[in-house]
């Protein structure tokens, strides 16, 4: 049974709005999507989304920022995960449902100081990392692999930003469920030349569904990135090395990509991606459910070891582009590729159609899918 909020809520969100209006600055959006599966079984399902954005500054200080997210499902809200992955017939009632949700997304303060540097505090978003679709060093907030800039939930931690002479010192403490451990991340920026990098000591708390609730692992990890650019080219380089670890010791994590602009205006971009603790693939095998379910909680960044991205997009004209990407799974040799139109056809307004076309054999991770036909329009305020 989907759980649904009261109607009235949209009506509350308008009226603090009213009352709010000449003391804050409001903004957000409203987005509608539509998801049709037109092949072995038609199926469609879709939602309605709300954000609202406050944002008050108190003196030139102290700054206090609210988002609150309001979504609502329609069609199917049911989904069995053998549909889209190939586990056991033994789970084959395994599901996850599509509940309607409505929250604060963030709720943080700033706080600006000379001598102490910036303090954030709350609910906030947080984005860590150079790579386009996997950050190895971002333990806080996993990316959609099928969108990767879709915008992130926020993140409940402490965030201290202290500049010491050219370089900048990223402090975060995030507490966990058990209440007695926290995730925890140190990074230093600097610049060289045409290059940004950031090298970071990460301390993770993690659980996996077939751990006992609350048991947690351990793990101490050195991270890197750089951004910058050879030549026209962008490049970057992303990697997370688990020094000490309670499940996957010496854990490798590592991102590499290259994008690129021509003179016609076709941009083109490639990422590769590796990582330890990717479930091994054996051809006709099925893959391990909890491998499955971690993956699905965002609890690792991927089902397998090895895939890469290959993304290019063309300007029709001032409006709109027209796009295609794939991403490839070299364990198994499944792939995703993606044809898109987006655009900006009136002021405030943006839609996106995409078409997603699933390649592999039954027994793998994107073979296993259905193509689909998505549909987004975003309407600004």
């Amino acid at each position: 049974m989907r759980a649904t909020f009261p109607t009235y809520t949209i009506g509350i969100i308008l009226f603090i709005q009213s009352f709010l209006i000449g003391q804050w600055n409001t903004g957000g959006y409203v987005e509608m999507e539509a998801d049709i599966t037109p092949a072995n079984t038609f199926t469609y399902y879709g939602y309605y989304k709300l954000r609202f954005d406050l944002e008050k500054e108190i003196n030139r200080q102290i700054e206090v920022n609210c988002s609150i997210l309001a979504k609502q499902y329609w069609g199917q809200d049911e989904f069995l995960i053998k549909d889209y992955f190939p586990i056991n017939p033994d789970y084959e009632f395994l599901s996850f449902t599509m509940n309607d949700t409505l929250y604060i997304d963030d709720l943080f303060l700033v706080w600006r100081t000379e001598s102490l540097g910036e303090l954030i505090i709350g609910r906030q978003p947080i984005s860590l990392g150079s790579a386009y679709v996997w950050n190895p060093t971002d333990i806080f907030s996993p990316k959609d692999n099928f969108d990767p800039t879709y915008e992130l939930q926020g993140v409940t931690a402490l965030r201290w930003l202290y500049p010491i002479r050219s370089f900048e010192l990223d402090g975060i403490i995030q507490p966990i469920q058990n209440g007695n451990d926290a995730n925890m991340y140190l990074g230093l920026k600097g610049n060289l030349q045409h290059f940004d990098y950031t090298i970071s000591v990460i301390n993770r708390n993690y659980e996996y569904n077939y751990a006992q609730p609350y048991q947690y692992y351990k793990d101490t990890s050195i991270g890197f990135s750089v951004v910058g650019e050879i030549l026209t080219a962008g490049v970057w380089f992303e990697s997370n090395l688990v020094v000490r670890g309670d499940h996957y010791p010496d854990n490798r994590e590592w991102a590499f990509g290259i994008d690129y602009t021509t003179p016609q205006s076709l941009y083109l971009l490639l990422e590769a991606y590796h990582n330890d603790a990717g479930a091994g693939y054996t051809p006709g095998q099925y893959y391990p459910v909890s491998q499955v379910l971690d993956y699905l909680d965002g609890k690792i960044r991927t089902l397998c070891e090895d895939y890469i991205m290959l993304m290019s997009r063309y300007p029709l004209n001032q409006w709109w582009s027209i796009g295609a990407w794939t991403l490839r799974n070299m364990n198994d040799k499944s792939e995703i590729f993606s044809l898109q139109l987006t655009g900006s056809p009136l002021q405030d307004i943006a839609v996106d159609v995409s078409i997603f076309s699933f390649l592999g054999s039954g027994k793998t991770e994107f073979g296993i899918q259905e193509s689909w036909i998505r549909a987004r329009l975003n309407v600004f305020f």
